[in-house]
């Protein structure tokens, strides 16, 4: 029998850790995967600022969780903080995608919000468009056009509303 992707070498570049489960498969379909991790996932060189928001995660409008990866680390250091996160007061998390999300409901986050397709844009639509962000409070949030076509790949070019700001 004759696979479709016999013969065929497949570079596989995801963290060492989950690069199995995408590797088996490509064999099922008879590749030959190559595994070159391009990223490894590090705990941050100081976790203070970490376990300072995760302390105060209650206080925060929301909180985005951008991977499943993310969802383990913040787990992981709300269990050694002994922190639970079903006795703060009801969160309003947006996950990037499905698998995010599940990841957030096993460590207890309960999930407000998932876009329709896992891209930050996506995202920024679909809280621009929920019904919480409509219900503004005394804190100004950038408008929908100030935030169409922004760079979101670094915390520090996010725009902020006049007055808009998380907690330090």
């Amino acid at each position: 029998m004759n696979l479709p992707l016999t013969g065929r070498r497949v570079l596989v570049t995801r963290a060492a850790h989950q690069a199995g489960k995408l590797s088996d498969a490509l064999r099922e379909l008879g590749a030959t995967p190559v595994e070159v991790p391009v990223l490894e996932i590090q705990p941050p060189e100081d976790i203070a600022p970490l376990h300072k928001a995760i302390r105060e995660l209650d206080s925060y409008d929301w909180v985005i969780l951008t991977s499943a990866n993310t969802v383990a680390n913040l787990g992981a250091q709300a269990a050694a903080l002994k922190v639970s996160f079903n006795k703060m007061a009801p969160l309003r998390i947006a996950a990037i995608g499905e698998a995010t999300a599940a990841a957030a409901r096993l460590v207890g986050l309960p999930v407000t919000l998932v876009p329709s397709t896992y891209v930050a844009e996506s995202l920024v639509d679909a809280l621009l468009s929920h019904p919480a962000l409509k219900e503004r409070d005394s804190r100004a949030m950038p408008d929908a056009e100030a935030l169409k076509g922004h760079d979101f790949s670094r915390a520090e070019n996010v725009p902020k509303g006049e007055g808009a700001s998380a907690p330090e």
